[in-house]
């Protein structure tokens, strides 16, 4: 018995021994030399003969980005040697086509500084990837099968398919570009991450939704689902040929792996660009307003009191570029004065052109009594059916305008107050000395009845303060998740350390998600965001915070920094946006 306690004892001895006294090596491999622009590469980053080794740091890798990343640890004992190696393995997506560097990797242990060279892979357009292989999941190698089905990936089949009408047009005419996806794969959202500014055109971006239907059409034999992502209205601001630039989208498809914390595949489609032929307008149609417009006057009231304001309504309906339009203007006339209008504009997105209506209030103030006419208002426009000036009108009108003065309507108004007596003016007899009111009451002062409610005025506020305030708004749980969030805020401004860092992130997500310390993994915390509708890019980008400050706060030495490298700042605003969809 004694000798079985040592034996033990002794080759754990040894092996640390030997584990201490091996040769720290650093290696960095990828498992394909090309690419697809829509397939993932597989970096390993592989430390021999350290205890622990902190995850290394990726800087100055531009070309790609990181989905996700694992580690592993292995002992081997090899003819009574014992091998200490961890692996860790970063999936990267390319962000172009071309030959892109993985830049060298520099780590430093035991006091010395270990480097990597450079590793160069080339990218295509598409998927080179391998068709997935069938494989039973009761295979001796069910993890391996698991890893298998995460490097192999389903055919991508992605298209991006804009229509651009018409194209020829003149200066503020609109014009139609809409942003269709057909595929064969199951996506799971869609991002524009071009700017979303048109060099040349006025443009209205038609509302996101949130969902879209999908539609069945076949293209070159092969079934495809149809979805509208983008529609915006352009209306070009000068003459010439006109270019419409690529938009580049973001396309997340659904993951490939068995594994839950599997992310969902991105893939970069662009549209292709565009151009319009834009003609000049005849010099008499300059600077008119471009479009199929409606103009519709409502009539005032057959009588209206020339001690009150009139107000005329005026709509315009149409298809132009309704934000820069000009309403008519009614000008003043000898018996009535027009006062700056309203102007209220709204907008349809609902059809297949964007259409608008501006409802202008004018406030008409009559200056006498009698039948008194107002002018008709013009719109004059340039109509792109016709290829011609429209000139739209209203009818005059004429209001009777009842004067308050006189019985038959036919005096002048009279001046309100007119009739005002001026203080002081009936009494000028007395040249000097105050007059003293003989019937002052103090009970009847101000200061007398402020003393008599104060009382009852404290009550009253002292059971608003119990009844109202203390438990719809002190305890409210709206304020405690605003008293939450600008705490986190407050303590991620702050100079501090990457462990106060991960510390408040963390207790901000046990308040805000209600999950205990023990159970906030990833899984679990992407699992409670996706329950409150947070976006998946938003969810990521929060792991991926999680993980760094977790990753460098061991990595730093003790009283380092503020921050440690991370982007506080970024983390602040990302929270923000976060903390709007939690309810």
């Amino acid at each position: 018995m004694i000798r079985i306690r040592i034996i033990p004892i002794a080759a754990i001895l040894l092996t640390g021994a030997c584990l201490l006294a091996q040769d720290a090596k650093l290696t960095a491999r990828v498992d394909a030399e090309r690419i697809g622009l829509d397939d993932t590469l597989r970096f390993s980053v592989i430390i021999s003969g350290v205890e622990n080794p902190a995850p290394p740091a990726l800087p100055g890798l531009t070309d790609f980005d990181v989905q996700s990343r694992s580690q592993a640890t292995e002992i081997r004992m090899v003819n009574g040697r014992t091998s200490l190696q961890t692996s860790f393995e970063f999936d990267l997506a390319p962000k172009r086509t071309g030959t892109l560097t993985i830049p060298a990797l520099r780590y430093e242990v035991q006091g010395r500084v270990l480097s990597t060279r450079p590793i160069q892979v080339e990218v295509v357009s598409g998927s080179v990837a391998p068709p997935s292989r069938q494989r039973s999941p009761f295979a001796d190698d069910f993890f391996g099968f698991q890893r298998e089905a995460e490097r192999s990936r389903e055919p991508v089949d992605v298209r991006l398919v804009t229509d651009l009408s018409p194209r020829s047009v003149v200066p503020g005419q609109q014009v139609m570009l809409q942003v269709r996806l057909l595929t064969r794969n199951t996506v799971r959202a869609v991002n524009l991450l071009s700017e979303p500014s048109i060099p040349g055109f006025w443009q209205e971006w038609f509302p996101v939704p949130r969902s879209s239907e999908g539609r069945i059409r076949q293209v070159d034999g092969k079934d495809y689902t149809e979805y509208d992502i983008r529609k915006v209205a352009l209306f070009p601001d000068h003459s010439g040929t006109l270019t419409i630039p690529a938009l580049e989208f973001e396309v997340f498809l659904e993951a490939d792996s068995l594994s839950f914390f599997a992310e969902p595949r991105r893939i970069v489609r662009s549209t292709e660009s565009g151009t319009i032929h834009v003609l000049p307008l005849p010099a008499d149609a300059v600077g008119m307003p471009v479009g199929d417009f409606d103009l519709a006057v409502d009539p005032l009231p057959a009588e209206v009191n020339a001690q009150q304001m009139a107000s005329l309504r005026v709509r315009i309906r149409g298809n132009g570029n309704m934000k820069t339009l000009e309403v008519p203007r009614l000008a003043a006339g000898p018996f009535f004065q027009p006062f700056p209008p309203r102007i209220k504009r709204t907008f349809d997105y609902s059809g297949k052109w964007l259409r608008g209506t501006i409802i202008v209030d004018i406030p008409i103030h009559f200056k006498r009594g009698g039948s008194v006419s107002l002018p008709p208002l013009e719109l004059r426009c340039w109509d792109p059916q016709s290829g011609g000036i429209r000139t739209l009108s209203s009818r005059p009108m004429s209001v009777r305008v009842v004067d308050a003065g006189s019985e038959d309507g036919s005096g002048s108004v009279t001046a309100g107050g007119a009739d005002v007596v001026r203080r002081g003016s009936d009494i000028h007899y007395i040249r000097e000395g105050d007059i003293v009111d003989q019937a002052y009451r103090w009970n009847r002062s101000r200061a007398y009845a402020w003393l008599f409610w104060l009382p009852f005025l404290a009550s009253f506020a002292l059971i608003l303060y119990r009844a109202a305030w203390e438990p719809l708004v002190r305890r409210s749980r709206r304020l405690e998740a605003r008293r939450v969030l600008s705490r986190t805020l407050r303590d991620l401004r702050l100079p501090m350390d990457l462990g106060r860092a991960a510390a408040s992130l963390e207790g901000y997500l046990s308040l805000r998600l209600g999950l205990k310390p023990s159970r906030m993994t990833a899984a679990a915390i992407a699992r409670a965001l996706e329950d409150r509708r947070v976006e998946e890019r938003d969810i990521r980008d929060l792991l991926a915070f999680k993980e760094e400050i977790e990753s460098r706060r061991f990595m730093m030495p003790a009283g380092g920094g503020a921050g440690g490298g991370v982007d506080l700042e970024r983390l602040r605003a990302l929270l923000r946006r976060i903390d709007g969809k939690i309810r």
